[in-house]
């Protein structure tokens, strides 16, 4: 992989994560305004929690395996490559955790 090659994978999988954040903020924000307005609240709240716990689980796995579907994970350790690990891959070209090279001049 080339430093272009992994600098546009980390932007395409940030553009994924957006519309993840917005999902689980609509529904955090939106539920709860909505508890202050319906009788019976503290049972809304609590099936809300329970939504946003499932969103939380199903969002965590949708997560990992994008990554994979990047290329965003180190192939020695298994681990992100995004975040600040992802941010010394692109300054060094290896990974922020293990220090395997993750990129080089040429494609290999």
């Amino acid at each position: 992989m080339t430093l272009p090659e992994l600098v546009e994978r980390q932007r395409a999988f940030r553009r994924g994560e957006h519309w993840m954040t917005a999902a689980l903020l609509t529904t955090l924000f939106g539920g709860m305004l909505v508890a202050v307005f319906v009788k019976g609240g503290r049972l809304y709240l609590l099936g809300l929690f329970l939504v946003l716990g499932l969103e939380f689980v199903a969002f965590g796995l949708l997560w990992m395996r994008s990554l994979s579907g990047y290329g965003l994970r180190c192939p020695s350790c298994r681990r992100p490559l995004t975040g600040l690990p992802g941010q010394i891959t692109v300054a060094t070209g290896r990974c922020g955790n293990c220090g395997t090279t993750i990129w080089s001049d040429e494609a290999r």
